[in-house]
């Protein structure tokens, strides 16, 4: 949580997104509409503004994203999409994907936290996905896609970007059912990369790595996970490799060895 009078600060947006950065490195985003963090019009276009003014602040190492009070996301404001036409609907879901493509596309790590006993659902649970690591707490959060319920599908990445954390089989057990599942079995599944208990421990792993490295690494992983071809994924590594060759920390480790 951050405090308005902190010198250590930079306030981004304090409204339904809560989005600041600190001298240290790293960025935070936090949903911010009670009671459930619904993705709202106003909230997806607050997150999309958020996500381009720390894309353009080369000081930032990676990026926190969770939501506050008890839940993450529950995902589409009901309320709202029940007033839309068919062709607002449309238009929504359109600027949701630009705005989730954005944050997957992203060039520093995103670290998504799902915890407070709430919910990442729908949505919420799409956004989710979007993010490099989503880390979760053993409290009785809550994790699923239940849209086949009321009678639509998922429609902002989830029946795609979900085979990023399971095979075809569990993708459909998951969307078709519209099961709500728990931390530990989501994490069972992969869909939840870490359980932890304290959210500091991450945030200093990433502190300590340089941020070149990091851009660089996520980049390299990204592009061979969806290449086959063994040559191709080493061309694509040695590419951002050669981008860390004059980075400052590695500079600075090197020359440590030659006092040696």
């Amino acid at each position: 949580m951050y405090n308005n009078d902190s010198a250590d600060i930079n306030i981004i947006s304090d409204g339904i997104i809560r989005a600041w950065y600190n001298k240290r490195g790293f960025a935070h985003i936090r949903l911010n509409n009670p009671p459930v963090n619904a993705l709202s019009a106003a909230l997806v276009k607050e997150l999309y503004n958020a996500i381009v003014e720390i894309d353009r602040n080369k000081d930032i190492k990676f990026l926190i994203l969770d939501g506050s009070g008890k839940h993450f996301s529950a995902g589409a404001d009901l309320k709202e999409r029940a007033l839309y036409s068919n062709e607002d609907t449309l238009r929504f879901i359109n600027n949701l994907n630009d705005c989730f493509d954005l944050i997957e596309n992203l060039e520093i790590p995103i670290i998504c936290f799902i915890s407070g006993g709430g919910v990442a659902l729908g949505g919420g649970a799409e956004l989710a996905l979007c993010c490099d690591i989503i880390v979760g707490k053993g409290d009785g959060s809550k994790v699923g896609f239940p849209e086949t319920a009321l009678g639509i599908i998922p429609a902002a990445g989830g029946t795609y970007r979900i085979y990023k954390k399971m095979n075809q089989g569990l993708a459909k057990y998951w969307i078709l059912t519209g099961k709500q599942f728990s931390i530990e079995e989501a994490f069972d599944i992969g869909f939840v990369d870490l359980i932890i208990k304290d959210d500091s421990e991450i945030e200093e792993l990433f502190l300590n790595n340089s941020r070149t490295s990091l851009i660089a690494a996520k980049k390299s992983i990204n592009k061979c996970y969806l290449e086959s071809d063994r040559k191709k994924q080493r061309l694509i590594e040695f590419v951002e490799y050669k981008k860390t060759l004059s980075s400052p920390e590695r500079k600075k480790a090197l020359e440590k060895y030659k006092k040696k």
